[in-house]
């Protein structure tokens, strides 16, 4: 018999104002305490913003790792450079883990199929120089 480990999920975007709500907040009582843009509070609530998070998570009385655990797996942080030093920055202890290994992989770029270069046609220019 198969047993699947169950998936941890990230709260719901609609449970987190809900719960906030409940303890008589709103998203822009955390931003104006906090003075920042109320859009960028609720922001947090579908894409990454350590920051934000944090602050959500705070009033909530618990970690972002919480709320949205699929945002703090290590593969997450190791993989993403910009969440490494967003998470740095709020002193979150995930930030020490160490980047990915080097990708490398090289790309070919000799027959670019955009056709331009230099702001001219490459095309005109080949079909010009051998006629």
């Amino acid at each position: 018999m198969n047993a699947k480990t169950p998936k941890i999920k990230d709260w719901d975007s609609h449970a987190i104002p809900a719960e906030l709500r409940r303890r008589g907040l709103t998203f822009a009582d955390l931003a104006r305490a906090e003075g920042v843009n109320c859009r960028a509070v609720r922001h947090a609530l579908y894409n990454s913003s350590p920051k934000n998070e944090r602050l959500i998570a705070d009033a909530l009385g618990l970690d972002p790792a919480q709320i949205w655990p699929s945002r703090y797996t290590a593969e997450c942080i190791a993989a993403n450079p910009w969440r490494r030093a967003a998470l740095a920055s709020v002193g979150h202890p995930a930030a020490l883990l160490p980047p990915p290994a080097e990708h490398t992989e090289t790309r070919v770029t000799a027959g670019h199929s955009s056709g331009r270069a230099k702001g001219r046609n490459v095309r005109d220019a080949d079909s010009r120089a051998t006629a």
